[in-house]
């Protein structure tokens, strides 16, 4: 818990508060991942894809301009 603390507050220094918040929010996600390969926990079909709407709302987030700029071929600080 010490280290995820440090980590947090290291990451909200250097990112904007948004991404960072969304990051460390972002930690079921793993655990339901972590769930099925250590554990074997199964998830139902309506389970999994939230869990997928989930990821990707994340990816979203952090990489939003990024991924805007590659698409649509505009600069990503517009």
């Amino acid at each position: 818990m010490v280290f995820q603390a440090l980590w947090f507050a290291w990451t909200m220094y250097y990112l904007p508060l948004p991404i960072a918040f969304t990051i460390n929010n972002s930690s079921p996600l793993f655990v339901a991942v972590f769930d099925k390969l250590i554990y074997g926990v199964e998830l139902n079909r309506k389970q999994l894809v939230w869990l997928i709407i989930a990821f990707i709302g994340v990816v979203l987030t952090v990489n939003g301009n990024q991924i805007r700029s590659q698409i649509a071929g505009v600069p990503e600080n517009t």
